[in-house]
């Protein structure tokens, strides 16, 4: 009796922890919207464009401006400020950025100062309650995390985080296929990369090469990890203008199959974005054109609510096309081309 009843026992802890993370994954997949918006930020363009000159952020000249909450103080004697107004980290003046560096998957941006006296200790995380960011320190590194969404950019005496639709017109979603546990297809060649391998290694080189003014490509993924579906085209639809997801296409049923193929979802645009790649692609890749097809049964394409295409590049199943998109210098001529269309793609604001 008395084991029985200790078998009941767990049996409850174990409903009962079953019914707490159901629960938690409930309020996180209802709260999703909310945990990763980034509010707009009253940000002058001259701002974003030209630095700022030494001296301008002291506390006094900042006070003078009525209507504006006041500097929060991050450190008493570092000199170092936080504005909530503009969400900007003000620093002493002939204090230098001296390095910053992006996760893109994670948004904490490091970044290295020189000039300034910070304490040995970590100072507080400072959560900003509605703000989308908090601030560690460790050493002379300032630690700063933000909501997806939010970038930073810095000149002489400050750093400032921004929303990208406060500093570019058009927002491009780039999505490498599959990652992680989830290889995609394998290559018909044995060795060689897989599909999440390629599709990886042309998003990477598009993010190398893409310059062009107004224009922001936002990766989904930038290393091999596995990232879901549904996180893909929900984010696309919280930053993006427009959504473009790359893959190798694969025929379990022949190796003789070949061309490019591309999808599109049902959001207005998509249809229109697809053929402009599709076409530039043929042309480029000098490839048999399997034309653009709806493609509403795919998750990454139906959820979208943004222009979208699904790129299938090459067969990754056929030997020859898979030499193809092994070689880096295929891969670039296919980044390229991507650059060339997402550069004339219609502004989105």
């Amino acid at each position: 009796m008395c084991r029985l009843g200790k078998i009941a026992a767990a049996m409850a802890i174990l409903c009962v922890i079953a019914v707490a993370l159901a629960a938690a994954m409930f309020f996180y997949d209802r709260n999703f919207d909310n945990a990763y918006a980034v509010p707009a930020l009253a940000v002058a363009e001259d701002e974003l464009t030209a630095p700022e000159a030494d001296g301008v952020f002291s506390r006094d000249s900042h006070e003078r401006v009525e209507a504006l909450p006041p500097l929060i103080p991050m450190y008493w004697g570092a000199g170092v400020f936080f504005d909530p107004a503009k969400y900007k980290i003000i620093l002493p003046e002939g204090v230098r950025v001296t390095d910053i560096s992006y996760n893109f998957f994670r948004y904490i941006f490091e970044i290295t100062l020189e000039g300034i006296d910070l304490p040995p200790r970590p100072f507080p995380l400072m959560t900003m309650g509605i703000l989308p960011m908090g601030i560690t320190q460790d050493g002379d590194r300032i630690i700063i995390r933000t909501r997806r969404g939010a970038f930073a950019r810095y000149g002489p005496g400050y750093v400032q985080i921004i929303d990208p639709r406060e500093a570019y017109h058009t927002i491009v979603v780039i999505d490498p296929g599959h990652g992680g546990i989830d290889t995609g297809a394998p290559s018909a060649n044995p060795g060689a990369p897989s599909e999440s391998e390629i599709n990886l290694a042309i998003t990477l080189t598009l993010l190398e090469i893409f310059d062009e003014p107004g224009v922001l490509l936002f990766p989904i993924r930038t290393t091999d990890v596995f990232i879901g579906n549904s996180y893909r085209y929900r984010l696309a639809n919280k930053i993006g203008d427009y959504f473009i997801s790359i893959h190798c296409n694969a025929d379990i049923a022949s190796r003789l199959s070949r061309g490019t193929l591309t999808l599109y979802g049902q959001a207005p645009g998509s249809r229109e974005l697809a053929y402009t790649l599709q076409t530039a692609l043929v042309d480029t890749l000098e490839s048999q054109d399997r034309g653009i097809h709806y493609g509403g049964q795919f998750r990454i394409l139906n959820g979208s609510q943004i222009p979208v295409a699904l790129l299938e590049l090459l067969f990754i199943s056929n030997p020859q096309e898979a030499t193809r998109l092994a070689d880096p210098d295929t891969q670039r001529l296919i980044a390229q081309t991507l650059a060339d269309v997402i550069a004339e793609l219609p502004p989105a604001r």
